[in-house]
């Protein structure tokens, strides 16, 4: 059994993404470069904290997608598929407020 509950893994998720784009210099990046992580590059976040197991993880970002907090987005380059924070997300993100 994990330590997170389902809500809480995808206020995380969203606190990470959005943390990426607030961090990331605004000016430098145009609408379609918005920054992101891959499935993976989050998955290995968060297996690293030991708070959730793989399937948890791979469940909360699709119901993530399913209701448009985060979406999917090629690299600049086109070299790896990234997740974005949207604008609902990143409401999501701010008022920590429960995605369910």
């Amino acid at each position: 059994s994990s330590d997170v509950c389902s809500s809480d893994l995808k206020i995380l998720i969203c606190f990470l993404l959005d943390s990426l784009k607030k961090n990331s210099p605004g000016a430098a990046l145009s609408d379609g470069e918005q920054p992101g992580l891959s499935f993976d590059e989050l998955n290995e976040i968060f297996q690293e904290t030991g708070l959730v197991n793989y399937f948890e993880f791979a469940e909360s970002m699709s119901e993530l997608e399913k209701t448009e907090h985060i979406r999917r987005q090629m690299t600049p380059d086109g070299e790896k598929e990234i997740f974005v924070i949207t604008e609902v997300g990143s409401i999501t993100a701010r008022d920590r407020k429960s995605v369910v």
